[in-house]
């Protein structure tokens, strides 16, 4: 707990983007909260507040700093809601809604399929120009095929909030490798168990190889 709480904190020192991550985090926490079993639940707890305690104790001087420079202590963001000097609600429009949120497929849950399908073969749509390929969700109906270790279920749901995350608010490819670099555990993973299989072994070989062709 007092290492992850560290590397958070120095994420969260590091880019105001690492809030998002934080926020995943603590949504994770709470659901495997109320999943954990009554009689360790109190320790479960305290591991999560030694987590939180100890990134935010990194993320407020810098907070404090930049309230005390400009008056908001997320400048430039949410100058709606905080004010602050030298900027303007104008510019902080600008910089929400035509930088951090003009690229994508859209903020609708009806768009979730679409984002995931696009990100994977049409990087230009997310301010890049390198696709993650589409190994990633080629590799999502095996995990359906076999029961989940408990560490990575834990990582898939982080996962998949994180995924979200990044959905609602900035869909650039690039704030997302955390999301690429967690997933490919899970596909290294979900590719193992399958080793001893011949037929999907065999199945899994073509379809890495045509996704690195495409």
């Amino acid at each position: 707990a007092i290492m992850t709480g560290l590397f958070l904190g120095m994420a969260l020192s590091g880019k105001q983007l690492s809030l998002i991550v934080a926020a995943a985090m603590a949504a994770m926490m709470a659901i495997l909260l109320l999943k954990t079993p009554a009689s360790s639940r109190k320790k479960f707890f305290m591991q999560a507040s030694i987590i939180m305690l100890i990134s935010q104790a990194f993320l407020l001087p810098w907070l404090l700093k930049a309230y005390i420079n400009t008056g908001n202590p997320f400048q430039p963001f949410l100058h709606k809601y905080f004010g602050g000097r030298f900027w303007n609600e104008e510019l902080g429009s600008i910089i929400t809604q035509e930088v951090v949120r003009a690229k994508g497929v859209g903020f609708s849950l009806l768009a979730i399929p679409k984002f995931l399908f696009e990100i994977s073969v049409k990087p230009q749509l997310f301010a890049d120009s390198v696709g993650i390929t589409p190994l990633f969700l080629g590799f999502m109906p095996l995990l359906f095929l076999k029961r989940l270790q408990r560490k990575i279920s834990i990582l898939l749901i982080f996962t998949i909030i994180l995924l979200l995350a990044h959905f609602f608010t900035a869909q650039y490819t690039r704030y997302m490798f955390l999301v690429w670099g967690l997933l490919s555990a899970i596909i290294a993973y979900i590719a193992s168990s399958f080793i001893n299989e011949k037929l999907v072994k065999t199945g899994i070989c073509l379809f890495i190889l045509f996704s690195i062709a495409i």
